[in-house]
């Protein structure tokens, strides 16, 4: 499903049983995918991942240039899923109580 117009992205042409593809190549179907086949560490995120988190920093920042006849785009924060650990390790913050400071990485929490 299209995630903008609510449209499949493919169906079964009744006529012809063939599989048709509607609006395959749209922006809202683009997403970065940035994967590491390693063990989770400190490392993995300073050193494999520090370009992507740096990229989504200065979206927030300076959101991104006009170019190629498409308009410039204001600051924005960049979405990027991730487990409970890896948010925790990038954030610095989280943890539990075990941490000294920012125990908790949703909130600015101290002890």
């Amino acid at each position: 499903i299209h995630p903008v117009t609510k449209m499949p992205l493919a169906a079964v042409d009744e006529d012809t049983s063939e599989l048709v593809y509607n609006c395959m190549q749209s922006r809202e179907l683009c997403a970065i995918l940035v994967m590491a086949d390693a063990k989770d560490s400190k490392e993995l995120y300073s050193d494999v991942f520090k370009d992507f988190y740096d990229y989504a920093e200065r979206l927030r920042i300076h959101g991104m240039p006009q170019r190629d006849g498409e308009p410039a785009l204001k600051p924005f924060a960049a979405a990027h899923p991730q487990d409970m650990k890896s948010t925790q390790t990038v954030s610095k913050r989280g943890g539990n109580c075990k941490m000294k400071h920012f125990f908790c990485h949703l909130c600015s929490c101290t002890k």
